[in-house]
């Protein structure tokens, strides 16, 4: 049996990816979330929209604290090297 040849696409690059895809997605889970959850408890209190607003804000503050986890994380991997 002959190896595979290398493509370039070994295990860093799916670990990138994999690093990558865990990010957005927690991203999008801290974005969506508080304003569905936010929607459920004014459809459960009769409410219009207050507490969707809420929810929208307290999404807007986890966007940005994920961000910049995700910016300190990044500047630290790039000054060690």
């Amino acid at each position: 049996m002959r190896p595979l040849a290398d493509d370039g696409y070994g295990v860093n690059s799916t670990a990138e990816g994999s690093k990558w895809i865990s990010i957005v997605t927690s991203f999008v889970g801290v974005m969506i979330t508080p304003a569905l959850s936010g929607i459920w408890i004014a459809r459960l209190l009769g409410t219009k929209c207050l507490f969707l607003i809420l929810g929208m804000i307290l999404g807007f503050v986890g966007r940005m604290y994920c961000l910049l986890g995700i910016v300190k994380a990044n500047v630290g991997v790039h000054q060690s090297r």
